[in-house]
């Protein structure tokens, strides 16, 4: 099984600080829920393999209306977005760092 990586870890520790209040998660691996990120504070917007209630999205299917608004929102009006590991190639969630307040 996979283990989440330092930055991982950092980010958990900052979201235990209350200094880290959103992320939105591409991959569907629990990574960050591992680190001990808090999963009220996770936007899994393409589902999750751990979470029956948000199943994982195909490539050609559609997002959950209320993950996409939550991530619109947080784009909206986050003062600061860490990228880490992805390649941005136009998804959806890239929105993340093109349209940060």
């Amino acid at each position: 099984a996979c283990e989440p990586t330092l930055a991982h870890c950092v980010m958990a520790e900052l979201n235990r600080q209350n200094l880290l209040h959103g992320w939105v998660q591409q991959n569907h691996d629990g990574l960050p829920q591992k680190a001990g990120y808090r999963q009220e504070e996770i936007n899994e917007i393409h589902g999750s393999w751990f979470d029956p209630s948000s199943p994982v999205v195909k490539y050609s299917g559609c997002l959950r209306g209320d993950l996409f608004e939550d991530m619109e929102t947080q784009a909206q009006t986050s003062d600061l977005v860490l990228v880490l590991g992805t390649s941005l190639t136009g998804l959806n969630a890239d929105q993340g760092v093109t349209e940060t307040a």
